[in-house]
């Protein structure tokens, strides 16, 4: 029994430092491809590169929360992840052509790094995938859907939360500037973007959008410094500014990136 005790406890250990050093990684590569189109290049190129991120952007930390906090980990951590791959994602589309075209072509998986993601919603993807390893390139199930899509099946969801939580409005609204950004130069993406995205479409991008400009400063800076978008008590929040580095994140979802995507946006809606 103690020794089942000690392998749960080093689990745990092992999973709360992987999820750390997943965190400051992405910080490091949103800081790199900030503005930086050979970077971005680079990076768009790995193969894993969009799977990874377009996995961790599928978390839904609202619908999760429970069952997140019975692995060891809670809404907020999840929360955090998904907006720094949000701002990594932003990044690339903004500095590198080509990664339009592969977030169309590229199917979305479950989980090739439930090491530190442990639970999905996808209602998309056929809930007995073995997530073997071939598919860690790409989703090989009968319903995947592509990379485009996951991101309106995620928007979605964060219509469907009814709380006046700040987290919402901000994944809500980096998604809408990010449909902006992954449409402008693509007829072929918009166009399937326009087809899936729900609610009140053209005009909820512009709203939601809108309401991301105001939030989104204040947000990314308390990120930067590894505060937690819900820290449950003072010892949580002393741990989180002592164990993580403070790394300065560059989203190249700015206010003046925003305000472009905006004017795009309702460019749209007057054709």
């Amino acid at each position: 029994m103690s020794s089942e005790i000690s392998f749960l406890i080093f689990v745990h250990i092992d999973l709360v430092s992987a999820n750390r050093f997943l965190e400051s990684a992405f910080r490091v590569l949103i800081n790199i491809s900030h503005a930086n189109p050979t970077w971005s290049a680079l990076l768009v190129h790995q193969r894993l590169m969009i799977p990874v991120i377009s996995s961790l952007i599928v978390i839904s930390p609202h619908a999760l929360h429970d069952a997140i906090d019975e692995a060891g980990e809670g809404g907020a951590q999840a929360f955090d992840r998904q907006c720094l791959a949000l701002g990594l994602l932003t990044n690339l589309v903004q500095e590198e052509e080509s990664s339009k075209h592969l977030c169309r072509e590229t199917s979305a998986f479950c989980s090739p790094v439930s090491v530190f993601v442990p639970y999905f919603i996808f209602s998309e993807l056929d809930p007995s995938c073995p997530a073997l390893r071939q598919c860690a390139y790409a989703c090989t199930c009968p319903n995947a859907i592509s990379v485009l899509e996951c991101l309106a099946s995620v928007y979605e969801q964060y219509l469907r939360v009814e709380d006046d939580d700040p987290g919402t409005y901000i994944v809500r609204g980096h998604l809408a500037v990010l449909f902006g950004l992954l449409m402008r130069g693509s007829p072929t993406n918009q166009d399937i973007i326009l087809d899936v995205l729900p609610g009140a479409g053209l005009k909820g991008l512009v709203r939601h959008a809108r309401e991301f400009v105001g939030l989104y400063a204040e947000f990314m800076a308390r990120v930067a410094r590894g505060e937690r978008h819900d820290a449950e008590d003072e010892d949580a929040k002393d741990d989180s500014e002592e164990d993580i580095p403070q790394i300065q994140v560059k989203d190249g979802a700015t206010q003046d990136v925003a305000q472009d995507i905006i004017k795009f946006l309702e460019g749209l809606m007057d054709a």
